[in-house]
Formats: C-alpha cells, sequence, structure tokens
C-alpha cells in the first residue's frame, strides 16, 4: 500500500508519497499553475 498526501497552499502543493513503513518515495513541491499540476502528475 502507498499513501499520497498533497498539501495544497496558496502558490504551491506539497506531495508525498510513502510505503507502508513511512519511508519517502518522493517528496516534491509543485507549482499551483495548472499546467504545473498536470506536468507533474503526467
Amino acid at each position: 500500500m502507498l499513501i499520497l498526501s498533497i498539501d495544497q497552499h496558496a502558490r504551491q502543493l506539497t506531495v508525498s508519497l510513502r510505503d507502508q513503513q513511512g519511508d519517502v518515495l518522493l517528496a516534491r513541491q509543485v507549482s499551483t499553475r495548472p499546467a504545473k499540476i498536470l506536468q507533474f502528475f503526467d
């Protein structure tokens, strides 16, 4: 099981993906501009 958390702020999203043990697999800050969000999730 993977755990995805997204913390939304006015200018950025903080994204964290962790495994079952709580180890961070991905940690990124992404601009809230629509094109940047779509680019990240592609």
